[in-house]
């Protein structure tokens, strides 16, 4: 009896997600195309990407290869596609553990929640700058949120 109620009445859940890399498109960040709409795309002269397994800090201050594009021409449209470029993949786990605390028929049950969001903490980064014109074209500045924690007590009758 007593192994029962101290291993008994627990659930434990979990969500994992993998995604590849969200498609992104690279923008020159100023009008050269002279049509006045200020959206124009980059110039690809070479290849852009970059090898694999690359350090955290290599992928973060370089994401594709930079030199791979040039100023385009004033009066020109740049020649790389819509959404042409990948950003960084992302992965998460969310876990949870619960336990019920069954008190009587009468007056119900108390739950106990654990929950972890992204509990194994991976970085997720965010797809990179992609303005020619900045001066952090290409650089990773952003992640998604680090590991969470939310502790709950519910009452149930």
């Amino acid at each position: 009896m007593v192994g029962r109620n101290l291993l008994g009445h627990w659930e434990f859940s979990g969500i994992t997600r993998l995604l590849s890399g969200a498609p992104f498109t690279c923008h020159e960040g100023s009008d050269r195309s002279l049509t006045g709409d200020g959206n124009d795309r980059c110039t690809i002269s070479g290849n852009w990407q970059l090898s694999g397994g690359r350090s955290h800090g290599q992928q973060v201050n370089g994401w594709f290869n930079t030199a791979a594009f040039v100023e385009t021409p004033l009066g020109n449209f740049g020649n790389s596609g819509r959404n042409q470029l990948t950003g960084p993949w992302q992965k998460n786990a969310d876990l949870a553990i619960l336990r019920n605390f069954p008190i009587s028929e009468r007056f119900g049950t108390v739950q106990f929640r654990a929950e972890f969001f992204n509990a194994f903490n991976f970085v997720n980064f965010n797809t990179p700058n992609n303005t020619f014109a900045s001066g952090g074209f290409g650089q990773l500045t952003s992640a998604g949120s680090p590991r969470l924690i939310q502790l709950a007590l519910k009452y149930d009758w």
